[in-house]
Order: C-alpha cells, then sequence, then structure tokens
C-alpha cells in the first residue's frame, strides 16, 4: 500500500483536528455514487482524530477503494440482498426495492428532490412467488390474484411477475425477477404443458429454477401420469387420447361401441367425465355425471356438451373415472351440483402446509380429520412432487379416498381457507 505507507499527517480543513492513520467504526467510502461501504474497523486510514471525517488523496485513492471493493463484489454476488433509497436518518423513503445499488443510485440522481438520500442494502429471503400479470399492465399481477399477492408479501416472500402474454405463445418476461433465483413457484392459472416448458426454459436462461420443473409440473396434473402412481388410492380410471378419441368417434355406432366398452370396464356404476387435468363438475348433470353408460342417448349428449364446451382448453385427452358414493353435505342451488365432504391439502417435499374444507358452500365439522391428513400424506409420499395439491374425500361408508392431484402452485386456495395462513406456512416450509 504504496501511498498508505508514505502517508504524512496534515491538519482535517473540517475542523481544524490532525488527520491520521487510525483505526475505528463507521467510516465509509463509495464506489458507486450515494452508496457509501464500510471501512474494516480494524484497518487504518487517514482519518481526523477529532471530527471523524476520512480523507482520500490521488497517492491513496486506488488503495482505498480496494478495501472496500471486495465488500462491494460480496453484495452483488448475493441475490438476496436488495437495495433501498434511505434519508439521512437511514429511514426508508418508500419507493420499494432495486435489484443492483447502480439502479438506486440512478433514480437518486433523476430525481432532484431526493437530494441527501443515500442507497442502503437490505438482506432479504430469496424464496420468489412467481405471479401472473394483469392483462392490462405487465407490472401488476393479475386482479384474480392480488389478495395472494399482498398475503405472499406479508408472509415474506420476495414477488416476481410473469407477462400474461405466455398464455399466447409469446415469450415470457419478468418483472422484479432476480438473477440466479431458485425454486421460484409460478403462481397463476394453469399454463399448457409447452407454454411452462418455455418459461422453464427463459428462467434457466436467467440461471434461475422452477420448485416444479415441467416434468413434475406435467407429473402432478394430468391424470394418466400419476393416476399410475397411486391407483389404489383413487376411483377407477381409464382414458383415451384427444387422438385417439376423434379417430374413434368418427366411426359409424361410436357411442354404441363407447357404451359396451364402459359397461365392461365399470359393470352397474355410473362414471364421471373429465379431461386430463379438468372437469365440468359446475355442469354436473349436462356435462359430468354419467348415471347409466348404457343410456346411449344421454351418454352421447353429456361426451358431446363436455367436448364441446372444453373446446380448446380441453387438455390431453377424455377420462373417464367411477363415481364413488362420497358423503353429501350439500347441493349447489343453480346447477343442483352435490357437494362431497372434501378437503384440500397442500404438501412439501411430502409434507402437508396447509389443509382447509373443499367448498365453502356446504357444512363441515370443525378441524381436518386425521384419516384424510394420513391418506393426504400417503399419497403424497408416493407422489414425491416438491409442491402438490391432494384432494381427498369421504365415501358414505367412512373410508377416505383421493380424488385430484394438482400441481401446488396453480391449485386454488378454496374460499374455506386463510390465504395469510396459507402463504405464511408455505414461507416456513421451504
Amino acid at each position: 500500500m504504496n501511498g498508505l505507507d508514505n502517508f504524512k499527517s496534515f491538519q482535517c480543513g473540517e475542523c481544524g483536528g490532525i488527520v491520521k492513520l487510525l483505526t475505528g467504526s463507521g467510516r465509509t467510502r463509495s464506489l458507486i455514487v450515494n452508496f457509501p461501504l464500510p471501512f474494516p474497523d480494524d484497518i487504518k486510514i487517514p482519518t481526523c482524530e477529532e471530527c471523524g471525517e476520512t480523507f482520500s488523496t490521488v497517492e491513496n485513492g486506488e488503495e482505498l477503494d480496494n478495501i472496500v471493493r471486495p465488500f462491494l463484489d460480496k453484495l452483488l454476488s448475493n441475490p438476496k440482498i436488495k437495495y433501498i433509497i434511505v434519508d439521512s436518518k437511514g429511514n426508508d423513503i418508500g419507493v420499494g426495492q432495486f435489484d443492483t445499488p447502480t439502479l438506486a443510485s440512478k433514480y437518486i440522481r433523476n430525481n432532484k428532490n431526493q437530494a441527501g438520500y443515500y442507497v442502503k442494502w437490505v438482506e432479504t429471503d430469496s424464496k420468489t412467488i412467481l405471479f401472473l400479470s394483469s392483462s392490462t399492465s405487465s407490472k401488476q399481477v393479475d386482479f384474480a390474484f392480488e389478495k395472494e399477492f399482498d398475503a405472499a408479501k406479508d408472509a415474506g416472500f420476495n414477488i416476481a411477475i410473469l407477462n400474461s402474454d405466455i398464455f399466447f405463445g409469446e415469450e415470457p418476461s419478468f418483472k422484479y425477477l432476480n438473477n440466479k433465483t431458485k425454486d421460484i413457484i409460478y403462481r397463476g392459472w394453469i399454463l399448457k404443458n409447452e407454454y411452462y416448458k418455455s418459461l422453464e426454459r427463459s428462467l434457466e436462461s436467467k440461471e434461475c429454477s422452477l420448485l416444479n420443473n415441467s416434468y413434475s409440473y406435467l407429473y402432478s396434473y394430468h391424470l394418466p401420469i400419476w393416476y399410475e402412481e397411486i391407483r389404489l388410492l383413487t376411483p377407477k380410471s381409464i382414458w383415451k387420447s384427444k387422438e385417439k378419441y376423434d379417430r374413434e368417434s368418427l366411426q359409424e355406432n361410436f357411442f354404441e361401441a363407447l357404451s359396451e366398452e364402459l359397461i365392461k370396464q365399470f359393470p352397474n356404476k355410473s362414471v364421471i367425465i373429465k379431461d386430463y387435468i379438468k372437469s365440468r363438475k359446475d355442469e354436473w348433470y349436462d356435462s359430468c355425471f354419467i348415471p347409466d353408460v348404457s343410456d346411449i342417448s344421454n351418454l352421447k349428449r353429456v361426451v358431446s356438451n363436455f367436448i364441446e364446451r372444453q373446446g380448446d382448453f380441453l387438455v390431453g385427452g377424455i377420462v373417464f373415472r367411477e363415481f364413488v358414493e362420497l358423503k353429501k353435505i350439500g347441493t349447489r342451488l343453480n346447477s343442483h351440483q352435490p357437494l362431497f365432504k372434501e378437503y384440500r391439502f397442500f404438501a412439501v417435499n411430502e409434507k402437508i402446509v396447509y389443509a382447509c374444507p373443499y367448498w365453502m358452500d356446504a357444512e363441515y365439522a370443525t378441524g381436518i380429520p386425521e384419516e384424510a391428513t394420513k391418506l393426504a400424506l400417503e399419497a403424497a409420499y408416493i407422489l414425491k412432487n416438491k409442491f402438490v395439491a391432494i384432494d381427498v374425500a369421504q365415501l358414505e361408508n367412512n373410508e377416505w379416498i383421493v380424488v385430484e392431484i394438482n400441481d401446488g402452485g396453480c391449485a386454488g386456495i378454496p374460499d374455506t381457507g386463510s390465504l395469510e395462513d396459507f402463504y405464511l406456512n408455505l414461507f416456513q416450509n421451504l
């Protein structure tokens, strides 16, 4: 350190005291405008022994920079570090967090009324929720998730936003996303698998990753995949891919053949119809429930309704599931849809982190039944998905079955649940 080795004391221009090479606390130096960095307390630098002012000269300036530069490099390499703007008393002025100190410094310079303010670093948790944007603003979350946005932020999550144009095949773009963020949870409407893969690739280009990768996402949603894993815990199901169904449906007497197939697979049983992801249970008697598969006319009506109404949103193919006698606890007035004793569980790494009743307009006893929780845990253990939603329902004989599996990020939180409790429990268990 040639400049400091040859240092000679001089008089302080601020107070008249003597400037010497001293150790001490609270001394700073800025490598970025308005962003003071601390000197180590045990390092001797030119400091006034009276007022504590530090001094830099042409001879020692580079050496002083090199003392604080490793600290700056450490900050910049840490994805948990954010930058805020504070006043002279160290109070956050409330303009939000910046990804780099340079951006925060630029904000100060571009706002003349911010003179005298400084950039400060804060450590945040890198746990991140990626919400879908509003269709009208890429900087705002979709209105349907505004309350979840607030709950997630209050729980401690970092918030990033994904452009809603991804639904139309556009390349993903992001707001407020830090590079190198791991285990991001996408929270939004169900994406087609190819769009989710596109999201995954875009995040990887930023050295980021999703908690559920594209395979896990498909594994959580497509019934033909998860059914094979937990077939002993859920009603019997058969399916036809959309391509196979389209080919067979062109044949003469197709529905007669379909009826015979269903009678063979589900003798003396009712069935429900869905695609690989969703049913239309809110249109129970028109597009979901088939009480008698031998009734060819009604079979054709319900199946045709389902396919027509799903339209371009039909995913994968057609699934027929055995209708089992579930414990009924209510009925919807408009659609006459029966409401069954059902609960939704969310599991992270095979651990149940949140559960609540499924239906708002039905009467439940207080608390989550222990047997339902045990079954959800068993399913989570078998599936081994990092973040999954498991719907469990009670049979008339009081036994429990799994009725649906969903990706944890896209599964809705029932109206009976608490958004605050959900996000707090999720945050604490990641």
